[in-house]
């Protein structure tokens, strides 16, 4: 992946296999380019992201906190797999592009309140309080292990170790804990362990 700054009309063109001003056709700038390329990755993102979501629709008291990690937990690998890997690169490249483009910020800030929302829904089912805060901890939790993992790309992703940090994330957010919390997952057993960083939380046991 060559950066945001690559992406010109004629790259479009040249790895879409079409002839040279195809793309100015639908996108008169880089500018265009730009707000397509986020509109789409947004797109794909939900759509991926609602197996998650569907679970706030399931009747009361069948949804539970570890549905929701296990389910998160399956889509965060299937983002860090190879074939998805450059979608959360370009993310990445977007989120900075978006700090110096109003056009993209838009659209990137409208990315994170869709993404707040669904979380919304699913902490409400589920009983969590305050929904909102949780929500709101779990996109930066979300961000976090996408671009943790993606600046280490080399590195294999442990489904286990993933679902355990997954697991362990939610129920303090389901608590109202927020998002002060480090963990570490043993090699062996795969157990959470850590320590809080929240003097409202206690200790937790090795």
């Amino acid at each position: 992946m060559k950066g945001g700054r690559y992406l010109t009309h004629r790259m479009v063109d040249r790895v879409a296999g079409l002839p040279e001003g195809s793309a100015s056709n639908y996108c008169a700038t880089r500018a265009d380019l730009l707000s397509a390329a986020a509109n789409r990755l947004v797109e794909l993102d939900v759509k991926d992201y609602l197996c998650v979501a569907e679970l706030a629709q399931l009747p009361a008291g069948r949804f539970k906190g570890d549905h929701f990690a296990d389910k998160l937990t399956g889509v965060l690998a299937d983002w860090l797999r190879p074939g998805k890997l450059e979608r959360m690169l370009a993310r990445s490249e977007l989120f900075l592009g978006a700090t110096r483009d109003a056009v993209l910020k838009q659209i990137m800030d409208g990315s994170r309140r869709q993404f707040r929302q669904l979380n919304y829904d699913c902490f409400v089912a589920v009983g969590a309080k305050p929904p909102a805060r949780s929500a709101e901890s779990l996109i930066h939790f979300i961000l976090g292990v996408l671009y943790s993992r993606s600046v280490a790309a080399a590195v294999k992703v442990n489904i286990v170790d993933l679902r355990v940090l997954t697991r362990g994330t939610n129920s303090l957010l389901l608590k109202g804990k927020g998002a002060y919390y480090y963990c570490k997952c043993r090699d062996k057993n795969s157990e959470l362990r850590g320590e809080t960083r929240h003097p409202s939380l206690p200790k937790l046991k090795h």
